[in-house]
């Protein structure tokens, strides 16, 4: 579930290429059009134009299907979301789905994880779930699942598929590099919070719902900041990874 075209990339190409490698099927469900990126300074319809073909090469290079549900950005209602979430939920009848963090700063992300956090308790409440960064690293917490990737330059490419936003994508290469690292692992490697989807909707409706945006903080494109990224809500994080 990737609430922009670009966050299957930034948040979880590794582990999508590795579900491909061993044969499981991977939908990429991506719920806006991300008209409202401010890059090239491309007039929003014009954007939303460009990530749509941005999306469709990524998908392709991801081995994925693409489901392009391309609701306008900050423009859409919640029954839109859910509806297509029960319909995709019913043909798909999925193992694992990946979720955006709701510790992410960006409305839309927050967004979409609180709608999805709501449906999926209504659809399937013991569906596994594993929470990928965008843009706020969930290492050293709340993270309880780390995936080595294997091919470092297929993650590359699958990020430079989406031309538009590649500034605000490098630093999610950084956050490999150090979820690797702090593993003790060689590479990149990305991390994950796994929960069912009654612990995700338990978490977005108290503790994640009235959160300030000032809370976390993102990787930037500058990377003498990363720490920052990593200190900022460390007890937060640290707590709702306890409880």
């Amino acid at each position: 579930m990737a609430p922009h075209p670009d966050d299957e990339s930034a948040g979880c190409a590794g582990a999508l290429l590795e579900h491909r490698r061993v044969g499981d099927q991977v939908v990429i469900a991506c719920v806006t059009d991300g008209r409202r990126s401010g890059a090239l300074g491309l007039r929003p319809e014009r954007m939303a134009a460009a990530r749509f073909e941005e999306m469709k090469t990524a998908a392709e290079f991801l081995d994925s299907r693409l489901e392009w549900w391309g609701l306008p950005e900050m423009e859409w209602e919640d029954h839109e979301l859910s509806d297509r979430l029960e319909a995709l939920v019913a043909r798909t009848n999925p193992d694992l789905v990946y979720v955006p963090s709701g510790i992410d700063f960006h409305p839309e992300h927050q967004r979409v994880a609180r709608v999805l956090a709501q449906s999926l308790l209504r659809l399937t409440p013991t569906l596994r779930l594993r929470i990928y960064p965008i843009q706020v690293p969930l290492m050293p917490f709340p993270a309880n699942v780390l995936v080595p990737i294997r091919d470092a330059s297929s993650v590359e490419q699958a990020i430079r598929c989406h031309r538009t936003q590649i500034g605000s994508l490098v630093p999610t290469l950084r956050r490999r590099r150090y979820a690797a690292a702090l593993a003790g692992l060689p590479g990149l490697a990305e991390a994950y919070w796994e929960l069912d989807a009654g612990e995700y909707a338990r978490l977005h409706g108290t503790e994640l719902s009235s959160i300030e945006p000032s809370t976390f903080r993102g990787l930037r494109y500058w990377a003498f900041s990363d720490p920052l990224a990593y200190l900022t809500g460390i007890k937060l994080r640290r707590r709702l990874s306890e409880e």
